[in-house]
């Protein structure tokens, strides 16, 4: 007898262990340009999508320069952060995104890197 309740046991613990591996993944923070490329003195818009509902103001960099921030919007079980900017000068640039959990543990989270690259204006 207890050789078949020990058995259930961990036969009960894997299934739950496999169930709750299967529903569980880490969260993700995306960020993507638009237009990409795109001409000098027009609009391009960042955004920046976290998997999961998220209270928190995200800041958007081009290098290591802050260029703006916007506040989470929740967005079904995601949250978005939109930024537009007209003053990226011409070349290349390495835009991210970060914000600060709100889950009370203080950490950042960081986005991939987006290569901007803006042309000069037609003449």
């Amino acid at each position: 007898m207890t050789r078949v309740r020990l058995t259930y046991t961990l036969l009960l613990l894997a299934a739950l262990a496999g169930s709750a591996a299967g529903q569980s993944t880490a969260p993700t923070f995306t960020l993507t340009s638009s237009p990409n490329p795109s001409t000098f003195g027009a609009t391009v818009t960042l955004r920046a999508t976290y998997s999961i509902a998220q209270s928190a103001t995200v800041s958007f960099f081009d290098g290591t320069t802050q260029i703006g921030s916007a506040a989470f919007v929740q967005s079904g079980n995601s949250s978005v952060a939109t930024f537009t900017t007209s003053s990226l000068a011409t070349g290349s640039h390495s835009l991210s995104a970060r914000f600060i959990t709100a889950f009370g543990n203080g950490g950042t989270v960081n986005s991939n890197v987006v290569n901007q690259t803006v042309n000069p204006a037609s003449t």
